[in-house]
């Protein structure tokens, strides 16, 4: 941050930094009033006392006292202190007005500014620090000029808005907000001043307060009302820092006191039993500096504060400078409330961190919760930017979280590219593809070695397909990390954003491949990448299976699939029970047997098994059961299929199962493992079957009518699947995979649903 200071004497215009400007205003060796005074205060103190003087010996700070004032409240006895000592600071006490009074960690902080004929000074003041016993502890004093002589006025306020607003200040459309009148103390004089208020009419969020000379119209100083304070943080995290903190700057803070800058603002939870009030905790010391030591857990910890405005800085930044996205609620530019600390419960972990997007019809904003469960959820950068990108995906896509495919029911596939967005953007603002290594070994791995999740991933479609957004989000993040790899960081994030900015409403993966595919032919065609890059592109999403990506998931002899039960409160309603993925066999001609296995993983779970031949099992959610198939098999762990079972061995055909997580609704969401298993005569010579005469499958429908499906269905990039009304479904980060795809079994303990990130409250 840099600021314009003119020096009207001198007659030029200089750029300068901050640190000049705090130069100038803080420590520059000034005479002070009856400087004889100060040795006496040593006496007063006592010898416990530190004192702390300016350069030409005039007492600035006195600490480590125990000095007893009267006065019956803290306002009260601050001021009869700067009556009875603020002479030996230099200080008038009767220019001196009160300001903020504090309390925290059982002392209490009076704050004093100086105003002379009337008029603030800026950055003078003095601030007195009581003992809990109403003592006081300490007092500094930052005077200024010794003079309270005002140079007189011959502009008006409009003369002074023309002078503001015509320098520009590189605003695009400058105007003013305000105009008020204060004082400017250059440590020789004191300078009447208007203070004008401009902001940058495109840019709601840029202002500044420019100081001109009443006297002769000079610009004085431009102040950009933000600053920069320290804060000690993990950057980005405890485990990529070695459990080292740094010492940062903390940008763009509007509030010398608490969190609040120009583009987020950070409070913690004061949980009321049902909800969580938030309230500003972290304050600065007397330096302007935010810096805690972390202590987790804890649901009253500072450092998570500072942590969590530090990364929502950086990612703001990020998408703000990259990729030209600002922040804006129901339309109109605004601040992004985080919350650290958050729990519902007073003293009751909880192990989530989430965003909750607007709702404008209630002038309610969005806003990002970061945890206090097993871990801080604020101490780890990389969650803070994923759950950042969820808003900004709710704000330039429109994506719902789920589906209903009229075919096979429905399935999370928009909750994937969600999930799997927000953890591209949240690698992709660090470089790194390991995904929030803070949460590693929490329950168990979670399916990344050393992070939850990784973007350099080999998952692909459909085989790797697990059914739940977070899980399968590491297709659509693996993917997109190809791109950024082949083109590098800036075109690649660039591409990806453009690719969300482009989606159809609610997106599966096979749209958002699609996507990919056109956004990158259209950089390729403007000429930001090259053919041979675009080339390697389509090279590596066919790899992926992304492009066409369908959930109906092969299964080999001998191996095993885990899959998911789906959402009790959207697979259990509006998908009937209906597990995400449908799977399917080849079935050779030497076939003689097949077992079908099917086991919970978790502590719910009791399942059916529906069979069809030659096509999936067709969904329908007015029937019972919901799904049309030749072989109906309900609350089974195995069914065979050889010559002589009711549904024949379908040798030299595909046969397709789908599967309904009966007690969903009753006990929950679950986790499955199923299996198939062949066994082969191994005679070379077997042929196939003749094929059945009626070329189709019939089924009797609940109202007794048959119901004749058409054939096999159409290519999965064709289908049509409709959206249905719905509210975001809930982020629940709950579950990843390994680099090939599946959960590891150390999650599966957690009962899936034990940890996570969501996207929405509402």
């Amino acid at each position: 941050m840099s600021i314009d200071l003119r020096l009207s004497s001198a007659g030029i215009g200089l750029i300068a930094p901050v640190a000049l400007l705090v130069a100038l205003l803080v420590a520059w060796p000034t005479p002070r009033a009856d400087a004889q005074t100060a040795p006496s205060f040593r006496v007063v103190a006592g010898s416990q006392a530190t004192l702390l003087r300016y350069a030409d010996g005039q007492l600035r700070f006195a600490y480590g006292m125990r000095l007893a004032v009267p006065g019956d409240d803290a306002p009260t006895r601050a001021r009869a202190a700067l009556q009875r000592y603020g002479a030996s600071f230099g200080l008038d006490a009767s220019e001196f007005v009160l300001g903020r009074v504090t309390s925290t960690s059982g002392m209490t902080v009076v704050r004093f500014h100086r105003v002379v004929q009337g008029l603030p000074v800026l950055a003078r003041g003095a601030v007195v620090r009581l003992w809990p016993d109403g003592s006081v502890e300490s007092i500094q004093a930052r005077v200024g000029s010794a003079t309270s002589t005002l140079s007189d006025a011959r502009l008006d306020a409009e003369q002074a808005k023309v002078v503001a607003l015509g320098d520009g200040f590189h605003f695009r459309e400058p105007r003013v907000l305000d105009v008020r009148m204060a004082a400017l103390d250059d440590t020789e004089q004191l300078h009447r001043a208007f203070v004008v208020e401009v902001q940058d009419g495109e840019r709601a969020s840029t202002r500044l307060e420019a100081y001109v000379d009443a006297h002769d119209g000079s610009l004085l100083v431009a102040r950009p009302l933000t600053q920069e304070a320290l804060g000690r943080v993990w950057d980005p995290n405890p485990v990529v820092a070695d459990m080292m903190t740094s010492d940062v700057d903390l940008p763009d803070l509007t509030s010398a006191r608490f969190l609040t800058g120009r583009y987020v603002r950070v409070s913690s939870c004061s949980a009321t039993g049902s909800s969580c009030a938030p309230a500003q905790r972290a304050m600065a010391d007397t330096d302007g500096n935010f810096l805690f030591d972390p202590v987790d857990p804890s649901f009253d910890d500072p450092f998570a504060e500072v942590n969590v405005y530090f990364h929502v800085d950086r990612v703001a930044r990020f998408f703000r400078e990259r990729l030209g996205f600002d922040w804006s609620c129901c339309d109109a530019t605004g601040v992004i409330e985080a919350i650290a600390n958050y729990t519902e419960t007073p003293g009751l972990q909880y192990d989530n961190a989430f965003y909750s997007p607007a709702s404008c019809g209630r002038a309610e904003c969005p806003f990002l919760a970061m945890g206090q469960g097993m871990k801080d959820f604020g101490y780890d950068g990389d969650v803070i930017y994923h759950e950042y990108t969820h808003g900004v995906v709710d704000l330039v896509s429109s994506i719902v979280g789920f589906d209903l495919d009229p075919r096979l029911g429905v399935h999370y596939e928009p909750s994937a590219v969600n999930e799997g967005t927000a953890d591209y953007f949240s690698g992709s603002v660090t470089g790194d593809p390991l995904m929030a290594e803070y949460f590693t070994g929490l329950g168990g791995s979670f399916g990344a070695e050393g992070a939850l999740r990784r973007l350099d991933n080999t998952m692909t479609c459909p085989n790797d397909l697990f059914g739940e957004g977070h899980a399968d989000g590491n297709l659509w993040s693996g993917s997109a990390w190809d791109v950024r790899t082949l083109v590098g960081a800036d075109e690649g994030d660039a591409i990806v954003f453009a690719t969300l900015a482009a989606f159809p409403d609610n997106p599966d993966l096979a749209h958002a491949g699609e996507t990919l595919l056109a956004t990158a032919a259209a950089f390729e065609g403007m000429g930001r990448i090259d053919m041979s890059q675009l080339t390697a592109i389509e090279a590596a999403l066919a790899t992926r299976g992304l492009v066409g990506c369908a959930r109906e998931v092969p299964l080999d002899d001998g191996e095993s699939h885990m899959g998911f039960s789906g959402d009790s409160q959207i697979t259990g309603s509006f998908g009937a029970n209906v597990t995400p993925l449908h799977y399917r066999i080849e079935v050779p001609a030497d076939a003689t047997r097949l077992s079908l296995n099917i086991q919970k993983l978790t502590a719910a779970g009791r399942y059916g098994l529906y069979l069809r031949v030659g096509q999936p099992a067709l969904f329908r959610s007015t029937r019972h059961p919901p799904l049309v198939a030749d072989g109906e098999y309900p609350s089974v762990t195995n069914v065979v299929l050889d010559g002589s079972s009711d549904l024949p061995l379908p040798r030299c055909q595909t046969l397709y199962i789908g599967i309904v997580a009966e007690d969903l609704t009753d006990r929950g969401p679950s986790v499955y493992q199923i299996q198939a298993e062949l066994t082969r005569s191994g005679d070379a010579s077997a042929t196939c079957p003749e094929p059945a005469m009626d070329g189709g499958v019939a089924d009797a429908g609940a109202d007794g009518a048959v119901d004749l499906d058409a054939g096999a269905a159409a290519d999965a990039g064709d289908v049509d699947a409709s959206t249905p009304a719905g509210d975001g479904g809930g982020c629940g980060c709950r579950v990843s995979t390994s680099e090939g795809g599946r959960p590891p079994a150390s999650l599966l303990a957690l009962g899936l649903l034990a940890l996570g990130w969501r996207r929405s409250r509402r």
